[in-house]
């Protein structure tokens, strides 16, 4: 019993010991985490509407084009935040320098890929597409069309050099299309007519052109490119693009 007193002090000594020494380990693995800078949740903010900008492209059509104007601000702007929150990441840590990278990759891609204009077209594109095989299929289409250049044009109304097909012409997959207006135009080369289903509105249109098989545009229209793209969906169906 006399060396109780000894044996405590010994073990509390070698306790207080042992955690002073694993006290730097755990402090070792606790790191304080930035939370992430506003400008760089600005600029994910503007990456985010940018796909949601394409998809709504993809499955909207002209719906989707009513966003194009604060989408580009967005992304614009979003792009700004990142240049200047990046710039300001060099001069510290540099914990948020990839996340900062990374949406200035994506903001740059998305505004080449969209204001040039093409890349906004081609999603339009895929739009009618999809719209188009949803509805019955291109070939359906395309003989549809096909017939509607065999009618006798005085059944038609004249429209200056075009000529309206009436919508009792139209066929169930047309209507299920909804165009604005379905004509026969000298769209096609040696001045062949072909059958034009038009779209949009305001500053840009968009045609889905139909002729027989082995019709090009006429070249005089394709000179117009890329302000007025053709997109080949097969031999004689087209995309065409007007402002």
């Amino acid at each position: 019993m006399a060396h109780l007193p000894w044996l405590c002090a010994s073990v509390e000594t070698s306790a207080f010991g042992r955690a002073m020494t694993e006290q730097p380990k755990a402090n070792e693995r606790v790191q304080v985490r930035r939370p992430a800078p506003s400008s760089l949740t600005l600029a994910a903010i503007a990456v985010a509407f940018g796909l949601g900008y394409m998809a709504a492209l993809l499955l909207g059509g002209i719906l989707g084009l009513m966003l194009v104007v604060p989408t580009f601000g967005l992304l614009l702007l979003g792009l700004i935040a990142a240049g200047i929150g990046l710039a300001k990441e060099q001069k510290r840590t540099g914990v948020h320098r990839r996340p900062y990278v990374a949406v200035l990759i994506a903001l740059l891609g998305m505004i080449l890929f969209l204001i040039p204009g093409l890349g906004t077209l081609r999603l339009l594109d895929l739009h009618m597409r999809g719209r188009v095989a949803l509805a019955g299929g291109r070939e359906t289409l395309q003989a549809w069309g096909v017939e509607m250049l065999e009618e006798p044009r005085e059944l038609m109304i004249e429209d200056g050099e075009r000529r309206l097909i009436p919508e009792e012409k139209w066929s169930p997959q047309v209507r299920k299309l909804r165009p604005k207006r379905v004509w026969i135009d000298r769209l096609f080369e040696n001045e062949a007519e072909g059958v034009s289903l038009m779209y949009g509105g305001g500053f840009l249109h968009w045609f889905v052109v139909i002729g027989p098989p082995g019709s090009n545009p006429d070249p005089e229209r394709l000179n117009d490119a890329p302000a007025s793209p053709w997109f080949r969906w097969a031999d004689g169906v087209y995309c065409r693009f007007a402002d």
